[in-house]
Formats: C-alpha cells, structure tokens, sequence
C-alpha cells in the first residue's frame, strides 16, 4: 500500500538541510516534556537514523549488509512516575500537535501509532526485571518522516537507552539490538531483519558498517575521499506491515525451504537456478537469486569501496537496484526514475534504492564537489516526469546510539514552545 504525499507542496530545491545539533533537539524533546508532564526528564538517549549503501532485503535471510548511522537524530527525554502507564509525546510524530498518547501493560494490542515500539522496547526489560509502575516521554526528530532512514530503529534504541540510563538492565550493543528488533516484531508487527538496529546501536563514526547478520559480527568500512552521499526522497510513502515486506520474507522462507537450508544465506550461486526449476517456482526462484547475489555483492562493495574503486561500487549498485527491481519486485515507478536520472550523470559515481521499497529514497555516491547541483538537476528532472517535489539530504556517517548527559538539557537555551 502507498500513499503520495508532496503533490502541491511548494518546491524544495537543492539541500534539505536541518542545523538542529543533538544538543537542539535534546532541549526541544525536555522541553516538550515539561510542558506535557511537570516534571524534569529523568534520562536523554539519542540516535541516529541510517542509510543502506547496499544489501537489501537479505538482513532477514542472515545475509551481509552495508549501512551507515547518518547525521539526523532522534532524541528521547524520559522518566518515571507512579501510574501504571506509559505515556508518550512526540514534537513531529502526532497527528495533532501535542497529544499525548497511552499505552498500559498487559494491553499490548492497545499499544498503536509511534508508541507501540516504544512499548515494546519498555516490555523487553520489563521482562528483564525493571519494572517502574509508570513511564513518560517525549520525542524530537530531525529524520524526516516517510523517507526510509529507520525512524523506527532511531526510536526504539534512543527509548532504550534511555530507560538503561534511568535504571534499566545494562545491555550490550547486540543484546539491546535483539530486544528492539523483538519490539519490532511482536508490537510493531513489522518482520523486519537486524540491520537498522544494529546499525543504529554500532555505527562507528566516519565509517560504513559490513554487518553479518547471521553471526551479528561487524566491520567497519571508510567511505573514500571526495565522495558524498546524498539522499533522495521520492515522496511516496510506504507502511511496511501492511505492504508486501511480510510477503516477500514469507516467499524467501518458502524458498529456503525447497532448497533444504535454513536461510538463502546458506545457499550457493548455482541452486536457485537448479532446484527451483519449473514455472511453478519462477517468483520463488527469483526471490532467492536476488538474495544470494546480493549477499555477494555487498561483500564485493565493501572491498571496493576500501580500495576506493568507485567504478566496480556503482556496477555494484546498478546491478543491486535492477535486482531488487525485477528479481524482487520492490522498486516503483518513482524510485526508478530517480535512478535512471542519476545514472545519466556522470558526477553520480552509483545509485539505487535504498530500503524497504515501494517508495522511500534512493541514495547516491556523488562527486563531493558536485553535490548541490546533482541535488538540484535530480529534483528538476523527478518533478518534470513524477510531479513530486524530492527532498534531497547530503548525510554524512556518524556514531551509534547514546545516553546523554542532563547538562545538555540545562546549558542550552529554552527553545520555542514545542507544541
């Protein structure tokens, strides 16, 4: 299912560019918290969006994947109380400004909108053994809504290491990306993989991060000189658990299935081809070819982005979109537009859409030099064939997840009223 949105906005030419600081946005977050709860945060976590170089839907089959932590945070302030309650206020994410929403253990179908991964995270160390009677907080973002840098993530990990600095069982970066992603599952109802979580709680500044989501070992990768990395938001938005993401990680069970391994992350080259003969099988066959070559063409990315052959990593990237385009059935017209303009300029070193699919962004390795004008000559031509205004963002790779000192809260100056 999608939803266009930005029709009839005004146009936004060249960068999207937010100079909120974590410092900003942490005062933004404690002082909507204080205005919807009379009290002083307790705890400040913050984390980072991210964006996938390559290795797409293959996280969930224990593949390996390349994403980076990127340069828009989202910033929770939270505390305790003594009612048996969570209560949750967003600065961005509510439909209307300021309300506030709820969310009572043992209710865990009544958890809805944002709040239910936040729920979620609250249950995983409920069941560790923190158990506060009640929880407010409130929420600042400068990921920008429906473009597919892992909000979710950002705020399942800021949320819990946030309620670690109030009190909860200290977690290590793995244990505390399992505990999210099970949110995920079981509240959000989104049958994602391990990648957003992980990299949002294990991203090393100024680097990618190789993540084997099999083994949850990770490496980091430099980004060469002279390149930036621009991304670009089609405009259209998607709701994962209610698209085809559940069915396309069903049809890869399936397929694995036939092949006799547990995950395609165990099967080979040649057996998709082999064994899933006949038309009978054709989407399945597909689905695990895609997978299986997009495992080993993120490992041959990651190599030669650290030898900075820029030319093998944009073949990578082409051969990567028109994969996920016609073995996996993901893209739409619009990310493939964007695409095809970027690969007509030859200050674009490779491109390809990024995330879930079927609406989203498509990210870009650009000339450093060049950026603005890419930025701009890709939202003129999108607008002309789409009609959709494109948010374009330059990003660059930051560090994971952390809890944040009050101070920051203090020594900043109050904001505007957040609501």
């Amino acid at each position: 299912m999608r939803r266009l949105i930005g029709v009839n906005a005004s146009p936004r030419i060249g960068l999207l560019n937010d100079s909120r600081t974590i410092a900003d946005l942490a005062a933004e977050a404690a002082a909507a918290f204080r205005l919807k709860f009379n009290q002083e945060p307790r705890a400040i976590g913050v984390a980072p969006g991210r964006v996938n170089l390559i290795g797409e839907h293959v996280d969930y089959e224990g593949g390996l994947v390349l994403p980076m932590a990127i340069d828009r945070w989202l910033v929770v302030a939270l505390g305790t109380h003594d009612e048996d309650v969570m209560r949750g206020a967003s600065v961005q994410m509510d439909s209307a400004a300021g309300t506030v929403t709820e969310w009572r253990p043992g209710n865990d179908s009544c958890a809805t909108g944002w709040l239910k991964y936040v729920a979620g995270v609250w249950h995983g160390y409920r069941e560790r053994g923190w158990a506060p009677r009640g929880i407010n907080l409130a929420v600042a973002s400068s990921l920008p809504p429906g473009a597919g840098l892992s909000s979710s993530a950002a705020l399942e990990t800021a949320t819990a290491v946030a309620m670690e600095s109030a009190g909860a069982p200290a977690l290590s970066a793995d244990e505390r990306a399992m505990l999210c992603l099970k949110a995920e599952h079981d509240f959000a109802g989104v049958p994602c993989g391990a990648m957003d979580q992980l990299v949002v709680g294990k991203a090393e500044a100024g680097r990618a991060l190789l993540i084997d989501c099999r083994s949850l070992e990770t490496q980091s990768v430099p980004l060469p000189d002279g390149i930036g990395v621009l991304v670009v938001n089609t405009g259209v938005r998607h709701e994962l658990a209610a698209s085809e993401y559940p069915k396309r990680r069903a049809e890869c069970r399936e397929a694995a299935a036939l092949l006799g391994v547990e995950m395609l992350r165990e099967a080979t080259l040649n057996s998709p081809a082999k064994t899933l003969l006949g038309a009978g099988h054709a989407t399945l066959r597909n689905r695990a070819e895609h997978v299986v070559r997009e495992i080993e063409r993120t490992r041959a990315f990651a190599d030669a982005m650290a030898a900075s052959d820029l030319a093998a990593a944009g073949e990578l990237m082409r051969a990567s979109h028109d994969s996920l385009r016609d073995l996996f059935e993901v893209s739409c017209a619009e990310l493939d537009t964007l695409v095809t303009v970027g690969r007509g300029m030859p200050e674009v070193l490779g491109c390809r859409m990024t995330g879930g699919g079927f609406g989203g962004s498509a990210v870009f390795l650009v000339e450093e030099s060049s950026i603005e004008a890419v930025a701009r000559d890709i939202q003129s031509r999108y607008r002309a064939e789409i009609g959709l205004e494109a948010e374009a963002l330059l990003v660059s790779p930051v560090g994971a997840a952390q809890a944040l000192d009050l101070s920051i809260i203090h020594d900043q100056p109050a904001p505007a009223a957040a609501f």
